[in-house]
């Protein structure tokens, strides 16, 4: 008896120690892991106790076995109690590189971060390649990485992006060779540090169809513009407009809604395009037409005023100035047609009132010559009636006049003068003048 309480008293002892030398010896590197087999530990010594229990015991064996519980309950509570301090310290102890098995980095971490204070990049890549070679797990390596890609950041060159880039990508497989306790953290700033070295460009909100339309008509509406300028923008901005309503024409699968929203943003550009039209021809009109049409009128009225009633002799350079202000007139008039469509009140005012309208005055102009053709002929066939001429020669005086512009008493006056003179022409064998006088009148102009 005596014999067994000794060795089940020599099992406990032994089992106590070695459950203070295990946690003494065990490196400190999961507080979680060591809690779980204190656990199992003591419930594996109860069980001990439970099955020895059947043998009576001394007192003093009693006593050793509630010391040894007493002992471990306490050892119990303190890491239950003292789980955040150990997380804390632990922590503490990872980040400053104390708790670590592996090849020293210190030495090639201080050639990086002195290469790095003088701005030798490349010498730093390859001090901290040797870092990370050494000791992959060290968190020294790992933020000495993150410190590489800050500088590099900083200074923006492109040699020292492209390293930047390759380390940033190198310290993410660094992240699994940290501590468990780190991981979390280690990949936060892994993630900041990249954010930084390639910034994220806000998504551009979705593109404005008439943004180049309002661009377009803004600058059209600047005063200062030229008023020809104006224009090319105003001709840009209606293809524009037009392009828009292709687009939307070519895209039935929008919804309701979108269409609504686009015709209503397109009806507004272009109500505004047809107000800066206004201004734009307004400012044309200024620009170019009304100063030649001003100066129309005023040429106008002074070939009235010394011409109108030239006499029989000055008809031919009276019609021929009129031919000018017609040709002038017409170009005019169809330049002014925009501006009256339009509108434009400076060319409406300008164009006058029902009898002085341009058209008008074309017309006068048109008659006036014609009227001064036909005095031109009268005057002709009086001439040929008093003329000793022979009666052929009367005829090919009377060959140039274009019957066709004649009125109708002119054109009377005309036939009677030519029928009288051609009655009188020689017809012989040899003779044949009311033949040839037959032929000028028909080949009027083609010679004599």
């Amino acid at each position: 008896m005596k014999t067994t309480i000794q060795l089940l008293l020599c099992l406990l002892v032994g089992l106590g120690a070695g459950i203070g030398l295990n946690w003494l010896m065990r490196p400190r590197v999961d507080v979680g892991q060591e809690l779980s087999l204190i656990r199992q530990e003591i419930k594996a010594s109860k069980m001990r106790d439970a099955a020895a229990s059947a043998t009576p015991v001394p007192s003093d064996v009693g006593q050793t076995l509630s010391s040894i519980r007493e002992e471990l309950k306490a050892l119990k509570m303190r890491d239950a109690t003292d789980v955040g301090q150990e997380i804390s310290q632990l922590r503490q102890e990872l980040k400053a590189g104390k708790v670590q098995e592996a090849p020293d980095a210190s030495r090639a971490l201080v050639l990086v971060r002195d290469y790095l204070q003088a701005g030798k990049m490349q010498d730093a890549y390859d001090a901290l390649l040797a870092a990370m070679r050494m000791n992959p797990a060290d968190y020294a390596v790992f933020q000495a990485c993150l410190q590489f890609v800050a500088k590099a950041t900083k200074e923006n060159s492109e040699e020292d992006m492209a390293l930047a880039t390759d380390i940033h990508e190198r310290a993410a497989t660094l992240i699994p060779f940290l501590p468990l306790i780190l991981l979390s953290e280690a990949r936060q700033a892994h993630t900041d540090a990249g954010e930084a070295l390639f910034p994220v460009k806000k998504q551009a909100k979705a593109e404005d169809p008439f943004a180049d339309s309002e661009m377009l008509l803004s600058a059209a509406k600047q005063s200062d513009t030229p008023s020809a300028a104006r224009a090319t923008l105003l001709h840009e901005v209606e293809s524009e407009l037009n392009s828009q309503v292709r687009r939307v024409a070519s895209t039935p699968d929008q919804s309701q809604e979108d269409q609504a929203s686009f015709w209503k943003r397109w009806k507004s550009v272009r109500e505004d395009y047809d107000s800066a039209q206004k201004e734009v021809l307004a400012a044309l009109y200024q620009d170019d037409c009304r100063p030649r049409l001003l100066d129309w009128r005023k040429r106008v009225a002074d070939f009235k005023a010394h011409s109108a009633d030239c006499p029989v002799d000055k008809i031919y350079a009276a019609n021929t100035e009129i031919v000018d202000l017609v040709e002038d007139g017409t170009r005019i008039s169809r330049d002014l047609a925009p501006y009256l469509e339009a509108a434009v009140t400076p060319a409406i005012t300008d164009n006058g009132t029902e009898q002085e309208r341009l058209d008008r005055q074309l017309m006068q102009l048109a008659q006036l010559r014609e009227w001064n053709y036909n005095r031109w002929v009268l005057d002709r066939i009086a001439k040929v009636k008093e003329s000793s001429g022979k009666p052929f020669d009367k005829i090919k005086s009377l060959v140039g006049i274009d019957e066709t512009r004649l009125a109708p008493y002119t054109l009377q006056q005309f036939t009677a003068a030519w029928q009288d003179q051609f009655d009188k022409c020689e017809e012989s064998d040899t003779v044949h003048e009311k033949v040839e006088a037959t032929k000028l009148r028909i080949l009027r102009g083609m010679g004599k």
